[in-house]
């Protein structure tokens, strides 16, 4: 194995929360949700076949921001940004 992947961290588990009424909380509910997991993502439709995937926690690498749109196809990317500004 190599030296530099001996520490690579997989999450393991997936877990889908409400974000609420509020448009500008990441998500619902107490402080400790967002204190547990390793990498969490917001999810907010921008147009009518367009979301956008924004890291709001990462412990692993740089938060970062995804814009996937939907097509004849399935899901392509439309872009990413790095940092989840």
């Amino acid at each position: 194995m190599r030296e530099d992947l001996a520490c690579v961290h997989i999450p393991k588990k997936v877990v889908l929360h409400h974000a609420g009424k509020e448009s500008d909380k990441n998500f619902r509910g107490a402080s400790e949700i967002e204190a547990a997991p390793d990498i969490a993502c917001r999810v907010d439709r921008i147009a009518d076949r367009t979301i956008r995937i924004r890291q709001f926690k990462n412990r692993i690498a740089e938060e970062r921001s995804f814009t996937l749109t939907w097509t004849q196809f399935g899901f392509e990317s439309a872009g990413h940004q790095e940092g989840a500004a």
